[in-house]
Parts: structure tokens; sequence; C-alpha cells
């Protein structure tokens, strides 16, 4: 089974749609200028893992106009939002893939930055992700992670604001979302053959982790 047949993708992509820019405040681009972008050089080649509906993509497109974008994303759904979506430079390139399975359909050292935001807490084995990220990136190239840390089950509910209309869907999603500690993510990082390079806490339930590759 895989994201793709969990959930209705068309709610999904509505509701990412609607709050993208609370899932991604200032302080994560805030984040993203001071400890990320200073390694991506001024027309960098980047992809986003698990890019969804394509809404990062877009704010990309915006903020690097002469990058060379990617998403790659296991719904069908998800893609076909991004693909509808306005950028300001040239549209990215999109693939349908499931990241459980190496490899990825993205040649060796090509790319100066991967990134894998609120994605990465579903797969099987994050490890299978990593080892990728460090087959794709060329020698300086850094890494992006942003996801979910572990909370307890009240403050998860709270920050998710009350289980709200669909009980089930929350309690379907927060196993995924409270898998890691902060501290496992480190861990998981390093395991990964990741120097830790930068670090920041954009929203109470979130962390960024920027890694380079050993």
């Amino acid at each position: 089974m895989t994201i793709d047949s969990r959930w209705d993708q068309s709610a999904m992509v509505e509701r990412m749609s609607s709050d993208f820019g609370r899932r991604y405040p200032l302080a994560f681009w805030e984040f993203f200028e001071s400890q990320v972008r200073p390694r991506t050089g001024d027309a960098p080649a980047i992809a986003d893992l698990g890019c969804g509906a394509g809404l990062l993509l877009q704010e990309l497109s915006s903020r690097l106009p002469d990058a060379t974008l990617r998403g790659i994303d296991v719904s069908r759904a998800m893609l076909a939002n991004a693909r509808e979506l306005d950028y300001a430079a040239a549209t990215p390139t999109f693939t349908l893939h499931d990241l459980n399975h190496a490899p990825y359909p993205v040649e060796d050292a090509s790319l100066d930055l991967c990134i894998s935001a609120n994605v990465t807490c579903f797969l099987d084995n994050p490890l299978v992700l990593f080892a990728e990220v460090r087959r794709m990136l060329r020698p300086g190239g850094v890494y992006l992670l942003f996801d979910w840390k572990r909370q307890t089950l009240p403050a998860y509910v709270e920050g998710r604001g009350g289980f709200g209309n669909d009980p089930a869907a929350l309690m379907s999603l927060q196993p995924y979302h409270n898998r890691f500690t902060l501290d496992e993510w480190r861990w998981l990082l390093a395991e990964g053959g990741f120097d830790l390079v930068g670090e920041a806490h954009p929203r109470t339930s979130h962390v960024a982790l920027a890694g380079a590759p050993r």
C-alpha cells in the first residue's frame, strides 16, 4: 500500500493549498536563506522528493528563478495539481515514483539540493531515501529535511486544531507525524551518511535539518 491509496488525495490537495503559509512560516524561509541557500549556488538543480501539490516548488521558483526544478511524488492527484500551477520561472519536471523504492529516477551527482518536506516520516525506511540523496547530490550539495517530530498526543491534537470533522483521518496520520523524536532524526541523518550543518525549529511540531554528505 502506498500513500497514494491511504487518504482522499483531492482533499489533501485542497488542504495543502489553503494552509501553505502556516506549514512553511517565515522562520522556515529564514533558515532556508541563511543555512541552505548559501550552499546551492545561483542556478542550482533542485529536487523536491515527495513534492505533493507543488506549492514548495512554486515558492522556490520565485526565490530562485534560475534554478532547475524537479518534483517526484507517488500521487497522481498531487502531480496533476503541481503541473497546473503558475511558476515564476520554467515549469519543473515532474515524475511519478514511490520513494520507498530505489533507485529514484534521477541521475548520479546531478543535483545541488534535495528537499524532503513532510514526507520522510511516511517512508518504510528513511535510510533508503538518504542513500538516494547522497547518490544524487553533486559534491558540495546539501540535503534539507523538514518533517514532524514526536509530540504527545494531546499536543498533536491541539496543534491540529482538534479533531474537527474527521477524527479518523487525524488518528490515522498521527502515528507517522509522531514517529521520530528530534534526537532520532539527528541519528538517522548521521546513519544515512550526513553531517549536520544546520538546524532550526520553524514550527513547534517540526524540525528543519540541513545535511552535507560525508
